[in-house]
């Protein structure tokens, strides 16, 4: 924290600080561990400082301290010792002696000097706690003492409460936050049915995966997880100004009846809370009742969405689906960044949710965001392309009500992009007599009515599309039609044909839409085919075959052609003979046919054939018949591109070169 006469700063990341107006430093100090400085502050009031960090203001303490102590307290049915890691400041004592149940609270703090500061000058937080005969305090390592002392059962605590430094921040104290020792917490320092509670950290709602934030929230709370069990945790957060971020709390417990209580009413929790710590006493709270609870427990989407990202990483198949299966905090597109990283985890897996009682709960989930009255179409898109490229089907509810979206005009705004060739791709790719044939049937028709008809209202016709994404969506036709999951009786001016040919085949010869360079040798190949595949689609006047081989020549001519470009090209280019077979060798290849001097007419048929005997070469007599027959094709398809002077060479001396496998 930088300070000054009037105001302080402090650097929330190495791009982010805030700067706080300040009346006066109050008090200044020193202790063996750090810096100590107390300061009035014009937003906040009293504001404890250590190492130039806030840790504590006047106006907003009880959030935090009443946020960190009662959840926890109320998970228990009667807590009677409670223990507390840190807690410096008193205040948390102050909450935890609120509660008449508690007869013995134990308080651990590592800095003498703090303590002692803190219980001189910030009265207000400890309101003497100090002086209660319920509460001890001792100045040493909070780990050490519970290894030293709690050695029966009857020195186990009811409840353990780590009110301690952030870990990145603790030095040696990041100990406090590993598995190693909330097992030994669990096993060792908790009764039977006890709470562990621990302040974790800021919960991040910036995007995953933004590199100036470490966010050990999540990883505290999965910390827990691998301790307690997925459903013996709880985390819930805070809004507290003077930390920047809400603020992250992670409960566990080795019962889960103990936090299934936080599922009950706000009347019954602040019912309970009145009980456990009286009518005044309550009434004095500045911050937690039942309300709050239930709001607390609601994790933002935002947070949900980076405990997404964080199990991809971990690449943590179980854990998404468990995120899928919440009941509060999973929005339809929590779900479908889900199902994409849950699909990318799966690759082509047999079952995307292989357990049948969590696959049928997660299929309802998403039956009942496409019933809804607006569907994103990401959501949509993501749904069904997780289900299709796992299991290389769809289930029949999930095909049935995306069509029902499509058809009612339900979609907030129309397939484009992305979303159109990912879905496209999704309900085209699966075996033409897979799970839902016939409801993919529909579905496919579903689709393409409603992006003719989007494109329809649209002045230029002409879709958002990447050259990868007019690739698929082009394949994705041509494999549907293959299938027969368009209706190929009325094939001509249907919406599929006006969709392939006026919208996307279109597209490509529209400056601006599509970038050149932007091929690939996939996507040529891709276009190459579903010309071939679909009738009547290429654009009159538009001469498809020039405008690839332009793409391939700029492929060619870059650093971006690959091997992989170059068997997708040659795999394109074989299937899109039918489109003129002599057309396409002109187009790559501007030389005639060497072997020309072998082309004769048989006899007056009109036929025309390749004779080997004018090649005038004595190895043609030594070469067997089956032999003979590849070198006459070798000949007669011999341009210099596909077949070469070369190949010819390496037939007529089949004798010497046959030991080295070369044909």
């Amino acid at each position: 924290m930088e300070t000054a006469t009037s105001s302080y700063r402090e650097k929330v990341t190495p791009s982010l600080s805030y700067t706080v107006g300040v009346d006066k430093i109050l008090v200044e100090g020193k202790s063996d561990f750090q810096d100590i400085l107390l300061i009035q502050s014009k937003c906040f009031g009293r504001t404890l400082v250590l190492d130039n960090q806030v840790q504590s203001c006047e106006t907003d303490e009880a959030c935090y301290h009443e946020t960190l102590v009662h959840p926890a307290m109320l998970a228990h049915p009667n807590p009677k010792r409670v223990y507390i890691g840190g807690g410096g400041e008193g205040a948390t004592a102050r909450e935890i002696l609120k509660h008449k149940s508690v007869e013995t609270c134990v308080m651990v703090d590592l800095d003498k000097k703090v303590v002692d500061f803190c219980r001189e000058h910030m009265t207000q937080w400890n309101n003497g706690v100090f002086e209660d005969p319920r509460f001890t305090c001792y100045y040493e390592d909070a780990y050490q003492w519970l290894v030293e002392n709690v050695k029966t059962d009857a020195d186990k605590f009811d409840v353990i409460v780590m009110d301690i430094c952030d870990p990145l921040d603790a030095g040696p104290g990041w100990k406090l936050y590993t598995v190693e020792f909330y097992r030994e917490v669990l096993q060792k320092f908790l009764n039977k049915g006890g709470i562990l509670v621990t302040q974790s950290t800021g919960v991040d709602l910036s995007y995953p995966g933004n590199p100036e934030v470490t966010d050990p929230y999540l990883t505290i709370r999965n910390t827990f997880k691998a301790v307690f069990g997925e459903d013996k945790v709880r985390s819930y957060f805070a809004d507290i100004p003077s930390f920047f971020y809400p603020w992250g709390f992670t409960v566990g417990s080795e019962s889960a009846e103990a936090l299934a209580t936080y599922d009950r009413s706000a009347e019954e929790i602040t019912a309970e809370l009145k009980q456990r710590i009286g009518e005044d006493k309550f009434n004095a709270l500045r911050h937690y009742d039942g309300i709050t609870h239930k709001h607390m427990m609601a994790l933002p989407r935002a947070a949900v969405q980076r405990e997404i990202h964080h199990a991809f990483k971990r690449k943590d198949a179980v854990g998404i689906v468990r995120i899928l299966l919440r009941q509060d905090t999973v929005s339809p597109k929590n779900s479908a960044t889900a199902l994409h990283r849950l699909a990318r985890l799966k690759g082509c897996s047999k079952m995307l949710i292989p357990v049948l009682a969590e696959r049928e709960e997660v299929l309802t989930k998403l039956v009942s965001h496409l019933e809804e009255r607006s569907v994103d179409p990401q959501f949509l898109s993501n749904t069904l392309f997780a289900w299709s490229s796992t299991e290389k089907a769809i289930p029949r509810c999930l095909s049935v009500k995306a069509a029902m979206a499509l058809n009612e005009g339900r979609l907030v705004r129309p397939l484009e992009g992305q979303n159109l060739a990912n879905t496209l791709w999704a309900v085209a790719s699966p075996p033409a007599h897979s799970e839902g044939y016939s409801e993919r049937r529909d579905l496919m028709e579903a689709i393409v009515t409603h992006v003719v008809d989007a494109c329809r209202l649209r002045d230029d016709k002409i879709l958002q599309l990447s050259a990868r994404e007019l690739a698929i969506s082009l394949w994705s036709l041509g494999k549907a039609y293959e299938q027969n999951l368009l209706d190929t009786t009325t094939w001509l001016e249907s919406p599929t044909q006006r969709l392939a040919r006026d919208v996307l085949l279109a597209a490509l010869v529209n400056d601006g839409e599509v970038r050149p360079s932007a091929f690939t040798g996939r996507d040529i190949s891709n276009i190459l085919w579903s010309a071939v595949t679909l009738p009547s689609v290429v654009p009159a006047g538009v001469n498809l075959v020039e405008f690839l081989r332009e793409q391939i020549l700029t492929l060619a001519k870059s650093s971006w052609l690959t091997t992989l470009d170059l068997a997708n090209i040659t795999w394109g280019i074989h299937f899109s003979f039918m489109l003129g077979r002599n057309l396409l060798r002109r187009s790559f290849s501007s030389k005639a046919n060497p072997f020309q001097k072998c082309y004769k007419a048989l006899g007056t048929t009109g036929h025309y054939y390749y004779d080997l005997k004018e090649l005038g070469d004595s190895r043609l007599e030594r070469l067997p018949l089956s032999i003979r027959v590849l070198l006459e094709s070798a000949v007669r398809n011999c341009d210099e591109f596909e077949v070469k002077t070369s190949d010819v060479e390496n037939i007529l001396n089949w004798s010497k070169t046959s030991k080295s496998q070369t044909e």
